[in-house]
């Protein structure tokens, strides 16, 4: 059964989200504990937001370069404000670990927005 890029996408976005998930657990459990470090919520945050944006970009790439580079601009934008919103409540609510969960939080950012854009890349060569 042949699956589509967003299909894939998804799959591989999972397996990353698990690994990274378990690799997370065990470190904040084991190793160092912080109690009320909101792992899954990070994670479910992520995941979605990570997911809308390639759907939207691969349905922008479409269009052309130009279309392409102006929404990956725009939707980059967009998710530092909202990641940086959810960061900054969560840390005002819960100021105990805020430190903590705000670097965690960046760390799994930039891991996560490397693999989309190494995915878009992969997309955009194919086509």
């Amino acid at each position: 059964m042949k699956q589509g890029p967003f299909v894939v996408f998804l799959l591989q976005l999972f397996g990353l989200s698990a690994i990274l998930f378990g690799i997370l657990f065990v470190v904040f459990t084991r190793y160092w504990i912080v109690p009320g470090m909101p792992l899954g919520l990070m994670f479910i945050v992520l995941f979605i937001i990570t997911a809308i944006s390639h759907t939207i970009l691969m349905r922008v790439s479409q269009k052309g370069a130009q279309a392409f580079t102006y929404s990956f601009m725009g939707i980059s934008m967009a998710r530092l404000l909202i990641y940086g919103i959810f960061i900054v409540l969560y840390g005002y609510k819960h100021h105990e670990v805020a430190k903590v969960f705000a670097l965690t939080f960046f760390g799994l950012y930039i891991i996560y927005t490397a693999f989309e854009i190494r995915s878009v890349l992969g997309y955009m060569k194919k086509k």
